[in-house]
């Protein structure tokens, strides 16, 4: 008997109770039972396989007249939060860090960061670790002092640090991006990868083919006068 069927039995038996005495009470009261209908949950996925969901928030970063600027959310904890999605690492904060991920904690300060910080940050920095600081503003002599002060350590300037990784990456996943090093020819000559000056040029790198050919043409001049062989 279905739920609906229970329910039409019932109510029709409660018109034949009231307009005959064919039933008495004990009887009315076990059909009533018999017939009764209750809420049931049934299983009907027993596990495996799965999803995820992903939630992408706003922006951290806004731009303005040109230049790329902290959105006015991104401030305090939610600027902890959000650096630490940005690097990578789970966000787990313990006093002064943001997050630790092996012998490296995380600090993140949206405020200046002085010598005198970079000092207190480091008596709190358990022993045998380094530090990542991340802070809106650096003063001058900071980030000399923290990494003399501890091996390893460092102190970054958000945006400008953030936005520079941004264009790191960007160049290495790039198929223009990064040169291919030269590699020994069979005259045992290497060709030289080109790099760039501070100017922003590039040497250009020798073919291995040439440069095992200037060799065997040395070989081949004639000394000039006056030198030995």
């Amino acid at each position: 008997m279905t739920p609906a069927e229970a329910q039409e039995f019932n109510r029709l038996l409660g018109k034949v109770a009231k307009s005959s005495d064919t039933f008495d009470a004990e009887t009315l009261r076990d059909l009533r039972a018999a017939t009764k209908t209750r809420d049931r949950k049934t299983t009907v996925w027993y596990g495996g396989g799965g999803f995820t969901h992903l939630a992408v928030g706003e922006s951290m970063f806004v731009s303005m007249a040109g230049m790329v600027l902290l959105a006015d959310w991104a401030t305090q904890g939610a600027l902890a939060e959000a650096m630490c999605a940005q690097l990578s690492v789970p966000y787990r904060p313990e006093g002064i860090f943001a997050a630790r991920q092996g012998r490296v904690r995380y600090v993140i300060i949206d405020g200046m960061v002085g010598e005198g910080t970079a000092a207190a940050i480091l008596d709190r920095l358990p022993e045998d670790e380094v530090v990542e600081v991340w802070a809106t503003q650096i003063e001058d002599g900071a980030v000399e002092t923290l990494k003399a002060s501890s091996s390893g350590s460092r102190l970054e300037l958000i945006p400008d640090k953030v936005l520079d990784n941004y264009r790191r990456t960007s160049a290495r996943k790039s198929p223009f991006g990064a040169g291919r090093a030269g590699s020994a020819g069979d005259g045992g000559h290497a060709g030289h990868a080109g790099h760039a000056d501070r100017a922003g040029h590039a040497d250009r790198a020798v073919p291995p083919q040439k440069a095992a050919a200037a060799g065997e043409a040395a070989a081949r001049r004639p000394a000039p006068e006056g030198e030995n062989a």
